[in-house]
C-alpha cells in the first residue's frame, strides 16, 4: 500500500502545483461565493473550512517541493484570513475571526499531518 501511495505521488508530481493552484482556486470561489455555504447548525460551517484548508495544506505537504510548500503555506494563510475579510464585503456573507481561526487551525493540522505522511511513505 505504501509503494502505491509513494508511485501515485511520484506520477502526479509534475501536475501537484497546478492541481494545488485549481483547489484553493475552488475553495476560495466557494468561500465568496454569495448565498452558498455550509450551515452553521453542529458547527459544520466550522468543520467545513478546517477541512478544507487542512486538506489544501496536507496536499501541499504531500506532494509539493520545499520551496514551492513553503509559499504555498503561506499563500494559504493569507487566503485564509483575507477570504474572511472579503466576505464582509458580499452580500449574504459575512467574515467571522472563528472561521479565520478554523482555516489556520486546519493548515496547521493538515501541514503536520502531510508531513508526517511523507515521513512514513519515505521510511
Amino acid at each position: 500500500m505504501k509503494d502505491a501511495l509513494r508511485a501515485l505521488l511520484d506520477k502526479t508530481s509534475p501536475y501537484a502545483p497546478l492541481l494545488w493552484c485549481v483547489s484553493l482556486a475552488i475553495v476560495i470561489a466557494l468561500t465568496l461565493a454569495p448565498g452558498l455555504g455550509p450551515p452553521a447548525t453542529f458547527g459544520l460551517d466550522k468543520i467545513a473550512h478546517f477541512a478544507a484548508y487542512g486538506g489544501l495544506a496536507a496536499l501541499a505537504a504531500l506532494t509539493l517541493q520545499p520551496r514551492i510548500r513553503r509559499w504555498a503555506l503561506l499563500v494559504l494563510l493569507i487566503a485564509a484570513c483575507s477570504t474572511e475579510v472579503a466576505q464582509m464585503l458580499i452580500t449574504d456573507r459575512s467574515g467571522k475571526v472563528a472561521d479565520a481561526l478554523a482555516n489556520v487551525l486546519g493548515i496547521v493540522v493538515g501541514t503536520t499531518v502531510g508531513r508526517a505522511l511523507t515521513r512514513l511513505l519515505n521510511e
